[in-house]
């Protein structure tokens, strides 16, 4: 039976078979295999993982080929043996705690390790800069400090680009080597405003922290945003080369979607850390003093002073309506300067349809592509595949026929493989377990037409276009989709594949941290899960003039939005707040 052990270690699925029709050792390692996906999956995205949601996506996975008694056998004897951490009510991995320990290490042991950039003394007072108090002493921190690891903690708006700025600059005047990263393509383009060359810290880990030596300032820009795994992939490089970091970011904004909160843990286990707390952005000193407010976690307060700026409408349909409403009553000039915000994407899809029909756009239906946001473990597994997929190569793969960037079509999908539909009409049956480098797309349609407001969803490097650019269609036809981009720029898309668009009048919150505009009209749903303190202090705090909120319910919001934005980190599973579980 070694062809089946092999098979069902590959993923290979025999659902079909009943418990009783499987021998003792088969029904071990379905089990196994169940609990594996389950693990793998959850603590992708969360450093701890609940009892009930390990044991049902384990369940899930073993389609019929296991009890619930057979899951928590093997959850019990996986705690017994260490494979497994859990304090009974919540998970863990020895893995994941141990990613957690080696980056807090690295910042421990770099405590007092190097010579400053620049001695105290040689520094300017702000009077010789152009910087507030807040900026210089961040830069100033970064700039003598004896420490490999550095934190720049800064509230939204605070004018971390102009810090930087300063920091790049004093620090090439002293012989350093600037190097850039961020967690997406768009917060790597925001460095380059403060003249740095950056990368996207998948990039950079892709080519081994290439260009890395003992004299080279390493910038983390939107830290918060960065996953546990690649903050320590990142400090150990920066390790290795004996060069230095600065991490910049923000706690209260949005996390990583994938599991950890590094830059929270490392500023709590006493990394060296300036505070940025005079907000810039706000001309209007109500809203100002709100992005306050909700930035030290004064969710109540903020919402009071919004208050006139707050409408009610109960009903959700009726709701975006109304957005679309008062957005389509804006002048032109004023609609570029105004961005909508959801917390879900269907809400972000039906307030984007009720805006092109109050604007008169049609257009034509146009095939787009929507990501079906697979963790890896489920990249691995057949079952995660649905017919009409697009699965795209994010690398060579010559026994597919696929080159990187390449799509083919799911035919079928099940039992441990996919049939795949090439772009040149040959299929090729695919085994996801041994090759799930790949990127899933559902494919879905979007009536564009000329005038059409428009949001990039993907990197096109060749294209010279970026995640979350918005763009401004100026025709459609049978060939492609032309669009100009903010910066002027004409660009014609080929509609022989699906294009990475979407409308861009109204975004999700995710989309929207980095952006600035003079007014935001948040959809605020109190009974959304989305629904959370980060949501709101994000959202509010890219408008610079105006922010208007639309709840169902006017007395339920501040509670609503001042749910806290729980993301946990392995190293918490002994904590008391976590003893009785998330």
């Amino acid at each position: 039976m070694a062809w089946r052990e092999k098979s069902i270690a590959l993923g290979i699925d025999y659902a079909p078979l009943a418990p009783s029709l499987l021998s003792a050792d088969e029904q071990r390692q379905r089990v196994a295999a169940a609990v594996d996906f389950a693990a793998e999956h959850l603590i992708e995205r969360q450093g701890l993982i609940r009892h009930e949601a390990l044991a049902s996506w384990a369940l899930g996975h073993a389609t019929g080929a296991a009890s619930r008694a057979d899951i928590e056998a093997e959850l019990a004897s996986r705690v017994s043996s260490g494979r497994l951490l859990s304090n009974g009510k919540v998970y863990t991995t020895p893995e994941a705690q141990s990613t957690e320990r080696a980056f807090l290490g690295i910042e421990a042991r770099g405590r007092d390790a190097l010579a400053p950039i620049v001695r105290q003394q040689w520094l300017p007072g702000t009077e010789g800069t152009e910087l507030n108090a807040g900026q210089w002493g961040a830069a100033r921190l970064v700039l003598t400090s004896r420490h490999r690891v550095v934190g720049i903690q800064g509230r939204a708006g605070t004018g971390k680009t102009r810090m930087l700025t300063q920091v790049h600059d004093i620090a090439s005047m002293n012989g350093w080597r600037s190097m850039g990263l961020a967690p997406s393509a768009a917060a790597a383009q925001e460095l380059g405003g403060a003249g740095i060359e950056a990368q996207t810290i998948a990039a950079f880990l892709a080519r081994g922290g290439r260009g890395l030596d003992s004299g080279t300032l390493v910038v983390v820009d939107e830290a918060g945003m960065v996953a546990a795994r690649d903050m320590q992939a990142v400090l150990e490089l920066v390790e290795c080369a004996n060069a230095r970091v600065m991490l910049v970011g923000d706690t209260q904004q949005l996390k990583a979607v994938r599991a950890g909160v590094p830059f929270a843990q490392l500023q709590a286990a006493g990394m060296e850390t300036a505070i940025m707390h005079e907000i810039q952005r706000q001309t209007n000193a109500n809203l100002k003093t709100a992005v306050e407010h909700a930035a030290e976690g004064n969710v109540a307060e903020s919402v009071k002073l919004l208050a006139p700026r707050i409408a009610e409408v109960a009903h959700a349909r009726d709701r975006y309506a109304t957005i679309a409403r008062h957005y389509c009553a804006l002048v032109p000039a004023q609609r570029e300067q105004t961005l909508i915000v959801a917390g879900t994407h269907h809400a972000r899809e039906a307030i984007n349809a009720e805006v092109r029909a109050r604007l008169g756009l049609v257009g034509e239906a146009v095939s787009i592509l929507v990501s079906r946001d697979l963790t890896d473990a489920q990249k691995r597994s057949s079952v995660s595949y649905q017919v009409g997929d697009l699965v795209q190569a994010q690398k060579d793969y010559p026994s597919l026929n696929l080159c990187r960037g390449d799509f083919a079509k799911v035919v079928s999908a099940g039992g441990g493989q996919v049939a795949l539909q090439c772009q040149d009409g040959t299929n090729h049956k695919w085994r996801p377990a041994l090759l799930a480098h790949v990127s899933v797309y559902a494919v879905a349609e979007r009536n564009l037409a000329a005038g059409d407001k428009v949001r990039v969803s993907a990197n096109d490097y060749a294209r010279g276009l970026i995640n979350g650019d918005f763009c401004t269609v100026i025709a459609v036809t049978s060939l492609g989709v032309t669009v100009k981009t903010e910066t002027g720029r004409t660009v014609t898309l080929d509609r022989a594949s699906p294009l990475h668009l979407e409308h861009g009048y109204c975004t999700t919150v995710h989309s929207a941290q980095g952006q600035t505009c003079a007014r935001v009209l948040i959809d605020a749903d109190v009974s959304s899960a989305m629904v959370n303190e980060s949501l709101f202090y994000v959202a509010i705090s890219r408008a610079r003039e105006e922010v208007r909120l639309y709840t169902d319910d006017r007395q339920l919001l501040p509670a609503a939005m001042a749910r806290a934005d729980v993301k946990s980190a392995a190293l918490d599973l002994d904590k008391p707040r976590l003893a009785m579980g998330l």
